[in-house]
C-alpha cells in the first residue's frame, strides 16, 4: 500500500500501537548518493574507461567483496539481495563499525594483491564507499533520505496521539545501533514523536525472525494484537502477522 493510501486509512486505525519500520518507510537509503562519496568525476570517467553503469559496483564488487568475508545470510534481504553474514552481524550489534572496516579492508587488501578489482579507479571507488558505509557520522548524514509520504503517516499519528487518543508510537527496525544515535542527533524532530525505539543493534536478533517481535513486545510491554505494524518488506510483514499483530506493506 501507498503512502498515500496509508495515510487515507490513519483516521480508521484502531490499533492502540502504530509500529514503523525505519528503512524504506521513513527513509530512504540511496545507492546514488553513496556512490557520489566517491566522486562525481571518478564515477564518469570509470563509466568512459570501463563501460559499465557505476551503480553496478554495488553488486559486482561491493557487495561481493563483503560477502566473501563470512558468505551471506540464507534470511536476510535487503531487497533482493541475501546481505552478507558480516553485516548481519554488524546490524544486530555483534561488532562495532570500527571492526567491521577492519575485516573489510583486509578483504580490499586481498582483492588487490590478487588483482581482483578491474583497475585502481574501482578499488578506490569501494574504499571511499566502504568507508562512508561503516562510519556512523558519515553513513547518517550521507545515505538517508527522508522518505515524504513516511513521515506525513508518522506526523499524522503523532496528531491523533497529541489530540488525546490513547495511541503511542513505536520503531522497531533492523538497524545498526551506533548509526542510529547519529540519526536521532540529526533528525530529533522525527525520532522525538516515538515513544519508543527498538533496533536490531540492541535486540541483537533481526527481523523477519520471530524473536525479534517478541523482544520487541517484551521490553515495551505491548499486546501484539494491539499492535499495527508498518514495513516495506514482504517478509517482515509475514513474520509480524505470525506473531499476532496486523501488519501493512508499506510501497514508496
Amino acid at each position: 500500500m501507498n503512502g498515500a493510501a496509508l495515510l487515507a486509512k490513519i483516521p480508521s486505525i484502531t490499533q492502540k500501537n502504530i509500529v514503523f519500520d525505519l528503512t524504506g518507510v521513513l527513509f530512504h537509503p540511496s545507492k546514488k548518493f553513496l556512490l557520489f562519496q566517491a566522486g562525481v568525476w571518478n564515477l564518469l570517467w570509470y563509466g568512459i574507461t570501463h563501460l559499465k553503469n557505476p551503480l553496478r559496483i554495488f553488486e559486482t564488487a561491493l557487495l561481493t567483496l563483503i560477502s566473501e568475508i563470512e558468505g551471506v545470510s540464507d534470511e536476510h534481504f535487503y531487497k533482493e539481495y541475501p546481505l552478507p553474514e558480516i553485516v548481519c552481524k554488524w546490524q544486530r550489534g555483534e561488532i562495532t563499525c570500527k571492526q567491521i572496516l577492519e575485516h573489510v579492508q583486509k578483504k580490499i587488501t586481498e582483492w588487490d594483491e590478487a588483482k581482483r578489482f578491474s583497475s585502481d579507479l574501482e578499488k578506490e571507488i569501494v574504499q571511499k564507499i566502504i568507508h562512508v558505509t561503516f562510519t556512523p557520522e558519515e553513513f547518517a548524514r550521507k545515505s538517508f533520505k527522508p522518505i515524504e509520504s513516511g513521515i506525513a503517516l508518522l506526523q499524522a499519528c503523532a496528531q491523533r496521539r497529541a489530540a488525546g487518543e490513547p495511541i503511542q508510537i513505536y520503531l522497531l527496525s533492523n538497524f545498526e545501533k551506533e548509526t542510529l544515535e547519529v540519526m536521532k542527533q540529526i533528525h530529533a524532530d522525527i525520532f522525538n514523536l516515538f515513544d519508543g525505539i527498538a533496533v536490531s543493534g540492541n535486540l541483537g536478533v533481526m527481523k523477519p525472525d520471530q524473536e525479534a517481535f517478541s523482544k520487541f513486545a517484551t521490553h515495551f510491554g505491548l499486546n501484539p494484537q494491539e499492535c499495527l505494524f508498518i514495513d516495506d518488506q514482504k517478509e517482515n510483514i509475514q513474520a509480524a502477522q505470525k506473531a499476532g499483530m496486523t501488519a501493512i506493506q508499506f510501497l514508496e
